[in-house]
């Protein structure tokens, strides 16, 4: 049994690429390749951020002294072992072009769901026998692991993903106006060419790559000395 908190911690980081593998299933049998491909990249995004932070902030915690590693050595060199693994699968993937061999796409999306319960296992043995795992210590991974978090909305939110352009550009330009609150913005594409227009409005933007292969861009009314400063998160 994990530690208390990392245990919701890590199923919560194994939920989000549960979800991106299940939504990638029906991406093919609707033949829908370029979302197939957003959310491939998407996935592949995720788990590198995910297993950054299994080598740089877990396994130090695990192997820190030499008794543990003496214990728990074998194991992380086994775990980082299935790391090159799902890392190497969720590339093929990303790099790959699902409408060129569906089926061969499907098969590499398998064995990549497969590796991913294995190493969901073998985690959570891992680390709930591991004794360096303190409440403090567990706090921190906790802390640390924002960086995998959705994205926090403020203000108004408005999903404009699916619209075919320029329905997008209209209905962001639309509402923008209408209240001083923030706007939050879902879309399926990065809308680059808005920018420019953002900027030249007064308007000040900070864009996000989602999990699921979408972007969500804040927007807010800059002051006049900062209009023209915005920029990605």
């Amino acid at each position: 049994m994990l530690p208390p908190g990392l245990d919701d911690m890590l199923r919560q980081h194994y939920g989000r690429c549960s979800d991106l593998v299940d939504t990638l299933d029906a991406d093919v049998i609707r033949q829908d390749w370029s979302q197939c491909v957003n959310h491939a990249v998407a996935l592949n995004e995720l788990l590198t951020r995910h297993i950054r932070f299994e080598e740089e902030q877990i396994f130090p915690v695990i192997l820190d002294g030499a008794a543990a590693q003496d214990r728990h050595g074998a194991e992380v060199a086994r775990m980082r072992s299935e790391h090159a693994g799902v890392s190497n699968l969720a590339t093929l993937l990303a790099v790959s072009s699902p409408a060129h061999d569906p089926q061969g796409w499907l098969d590499i999306l398998a064995q990549l769901r497969e590796q991913l319960v294995q190493h969901m296992e073998d985690e959570a043995s891992l680390l709930g026998r591991s004794a360096a795992l303190s409440a403090e210590v567990i706090e921190q991974l906790r802390r640390r692991s924002a960086s995998l978090a959705p994205v926090e909305r403020k203000g108004r939110f408005i999903d404009v993903s699916g619209l075919e352009p320029p329905a997008p550009m209209f209905r962001i330009l639309e509402e923008l106006p209408r209240a001083d609150t923030p706007l939050t913005v879902r879309i399926h594409r990065e809308p680059l060419p808005l920018y420019g227009m953002l900027q030249e409005g007064g308007y000040a933007y900070s864009t996000v790559a989602t999990d699921d292969g979408h972007f969500e861009i804040l927007i807010w009314r800059a002051e006049k000395s900062q209009a023209g400063e915005s920029g990605k998160a």
